[in-house]
């Protein structure tokens, strides 16, 4: 996992080097990438999520609502007949997503 941890600051880096840093293109292709980098759900881990500090480094206020859809519709769809799992991932991705949004303000 620390191999696949180190490649992403390359291409994070090339990602804003071919779309340009901050544009739309970028700004998609950031989201994709990395909508599923946040531990949200205990009951579901993530392989290798982002710590605290890569949060702060990778995620910034232009991507943050993106990335935030993203993560909720993703929950959403694997939880859309489970209306308790849906209410709790939802709590639970909302909670985390207001700590990023401390980091990154």
């Amino acid at each position: 996992m620390e191999g696949s941890r180190s490649a992403l600051p390359p291409i994070i880096q090339g990602i804003d080097q071919l779309f340009g840093k901050d544009t739309p293109a970028a700004l998609i292709v950031k989201t994709v990438l990395l909508h599923i980098s946040l531990h949200v759900d205990d009951q579901y881990p993530t392989p290798a999520p982002l710590t605290l500090e890569e949060a702060r480094l990778y995620i910034n206020s232009n991507l943050f609502p993106l990335l935030r859809v993203m993560m909720l519709a993703d929950n959403e769809g694997w939880s859309l007949f489970d209306p308790e799992t849906r209410s709790r991932q939802r709590q639970d991705t909302l909670a985390v997503f207001e700590k990023v949004k401390e980091l990154i303000s």
